[in-house]
């Protein structure tokens, strides 16, 4: 933990819920966003008092989710429909050159 900033991973299911757990800390507040309810935007969370959001372990989860339809689709329905899905590589390279697919 950060000197006097609090880290969250409290599951929050809508913004009333966000909240009491900013009254109850008492200080500014970083959130796991693999807790938070997707319903939950980042704007309103920050001016609840949120300082920072960590996106990393959902972001892998949801690369993961997308890995592992494609598999399933691949082994039973013997399909390849999903490639229609990917990033051109040219958008690819843009990513990995400059920060920005696009």
């Amino acid at each position: 933990m950060r000197r006097g900033i609090a880290t969250i991973a409290a599951e929050s299911r809508n913004l009333g819920e966000l909240h009491q757990v900013v009254a109850a800390l008492r200080r500014p507040f970083n959130i796991v966003t693999g807790w938070l309810h997707p319903g939950i935007a980042a704007d309103p969370a920050a001016q609840a008092g949120a300082k920072w959001f960590g996106v990393g372990g959902v972001l892998s989860r949801l690369a993961l989710a997308g890995f592992a339809s494609a598999g399933c689709a691949t082994r039973e329905q013997r399909s390849f429909a999903w490639m229609r899905d990917m990033m051109p590589i040219a958008d690819t390279r843009r990513l990995f050159a400059t920060g920005a697919p696009q």
